[in-house]
């Protein structure tokens, strides 16, 4: 009997908008990628709509201070399916893990960063992943890949010490750098991922995300000045 490969959301596709989408489009088919988190106005990209591959608006914020993080937070979170923080530093970190407005924090930003279990523990009570954009182990080799792989297999053990949830992505900057479910998990176990924990970071995770995500935008926006205390 033929093993059913699932479907994946592969929540961060960064291909330009000037890229090759109709290869892009073909490989996502081939691959079995249900939807991608997309960097760009979808409305860019016809063929993702023909070949009918769901797209999820992303915005990644690189923000300079944490006045701008909460500003750029406060204004756009409504309008965006996930938003991921890219922390430059320490206290962009402190104030990132505490904000349950940020869906993602990228592996790969923070590998310079003194990262404690208490800031991942901090990001798991926030309902906030971290994710592992596995593209980025392809485009180093030797010495660097070594460190890259040593610095995410620390974070990922610490995200699952710490309770907090982990999304493995792609990062794919070109279509040939897009993965399927085998792919996925290949490079995550490479990466440090437990095997018993991979199909829960590649199919589950991405998918409960994008639907908790979708229901709360149908929802009607708070009041100015009023919060929701879990």
């Amino acid at each position: 009997m033929a093993v059913r490969i699932p479907k994946v959301y592969d929540l961060h596709v960064s291909i330009p908008a000037e890229g090759d989408w109709r290869t892009a489009a073909e490989l996502l088919t081939l691959l079995r990628v249900k939807g991608i988190g997309l960097p760009l106005d979808s409305a860019e990209i016809p063929t993702l709509k023909n070949a009918q591959i769901v797209v999820v608006r992303r915005l990644n914020l690189t923000p300079r201070s944490t006045k701008e993080l909460k500003e750029s937070l406060a204004k756009l979170r409504r309008r965006y399916e996930l938003i991921s923080v890219y922390p430059s530093s320490q206290q962009l970190l402190a104030a990132s893990v505490k904000d349950s407005r940020i869906d993602l924090l990228p592996a790969v930003a923070l590998l310079d960063l003194d990262v404690r279990a208490s800031h991942l523990a901090e990001a798991a009570r926030h309902e906030i992943r971290l994710e592992v954009e596995v593209a980025s182990i392809l485009r180093v080799e030797g010495e660097e890949r070594i460190k890259l792989l040593a610095g995410l297999s620390r974070l990922i053990k610490l995200a699952l010490n710490s309770g907090m949830p982990i999304v493995v992505s792609s990062g794919a900057k070109n279509p040939f750098e897009l993965c399927g479910y085998n792919s996925l998990a290949a490079l995550a176990w490479l990466a440090g991922i437990p095997a018993e924990h991979i199909k829960e970071c590649i199919y589950k995770e991405p998918r409960r995300l994008v639907e908790i995500n979708r229901r709360k935008l149908l929802q009607p926006p708070l009041p100015k000045g009023v919060e929701l205390v879990k």
